[in-house]
């Protein structure tokens, strides 16, 4: 809680560990760039928590 207000700072992590975190975000970035998100919210006609409906 400390480093999320600011009072306490995190230790840095070992240098495997970053090298780690910085592959899967990669990997995750890749995997999401290949869906592209919906351009304009007006694209979306209804929506509700079963479905959402697109406009053609």
């Amino acid at each position: 809680i400390k480093h999320l207000n600011g009072s306490e700072t995190l230790p840095q992590r070992a240098a495997d560990v970053v090298a780690c975190m910085q592959v899967n975000q990669d990997a995750r970035e890749a995997y999401w760039g290949a869906y592209p998100s919906m351009i304009n919210k007006s694209d979306l006609m209804a929506c509700s928590i079963d479905c959402a409906i697109r406009r053609d």
